[in-house]
């Protein structure tokens, strides 16, 4: 996941273990949140804003979207994430798109101020976008990603190719996004696997301006900073 932020926020805080070694996530130090997620379960989840191209500015009394991640973390799996989700009150939330995924499915929760719309679809490659200049506006990533996995099994060079590809000239645009006011700031990547044993052994590695961090891994309910 591709984090984009304005110049003028603070870097954010590599991945740590949280509930216990049970999950893992970044963290924001403005708003003390997140935009993505993993456990020890095997569940991911990634919060993108969405825009459409109008410019909402908070409302008195508008919850920060960064605490959604967190508050489904205890969950077992996308389902039961997406259950949890289509529970709770989210009138003071600004417009997202939550995506959870698990050794099976994916599931796109989209939140517009009105309704929460629920897809779900099978485990495969699927890329999701936004841009504070309007989410339609970046859609040529979505025709990039389809061009680099539509054809041939997906790799995680593949996925790392992808994040890193900037089309000159048009930087505004690009996966590797810049532009003057705004940049990509960080990717985030995780990875789960499924031992012979049937365990599940899932880490997560952070690069940003600095470097690509130490990964933080998680196996099972139990976990170790590596």
């Amino acid at each position: 996941m591709s984090r984009d932020e304005l110049r003028t926020r603070s870097a954010a805080l590599p991945p740590s273990l949280q509930r216990d070694g049970a999950a893992c996530w970044p963290t924001d130090p403005d708003g003390g949140g997140t935009w993505i997620g993993t456990t020890g379960h095997g569940l991911t989840l990634g919060l993108l804003n969405v825009n459409l191209g109008v410019h909402e500015p908070p409302s008195s009394g508008t919850r920060t979207r960064g605490e959604i991640v967190p508050s489904l973390a205890s969950c077992a799996d996308a389902a039961a994430a997406a259950s949890e989700l289509l529970a709770k009150d989210l009138t003071r939330y600004r417009p997202f798109r939550l995506v959870a995924v698990d050794a099976t499915a994916v599931v796109d929760l989209r939140w517009d101020r009105h309704r929460l719309i629920e897809t779900s679809r099978r485990l495969a490659p699927a890329c999701f976008v936004s841009s504070g200049l309007g989410d339609h506006v970046v859609e040529p990533r979505l025709m990039l990603f389809d061009s680099i996995f539509s054809a041939r099994s997906a790799t995680s060079e593949m996925q790392d190719g992808f994040h890193q590809h900037v089309w000159p000239n048009h930087e505004h645009l690009s996966v590797m996004m810049n532009r003057e006011l705004a940049r990509t700031t960080s990717v985030t990547t995780v990875e789960t696997r499924r031992t012979r044993s049937g365990e599940t052994s899932v880490s997560m590695r952070h690069r940003d301006d600095d470097g690509v961090g130490e990964p933080v891994a998680l196996s099972g309910l139990v976990a170790a900073a590596c």
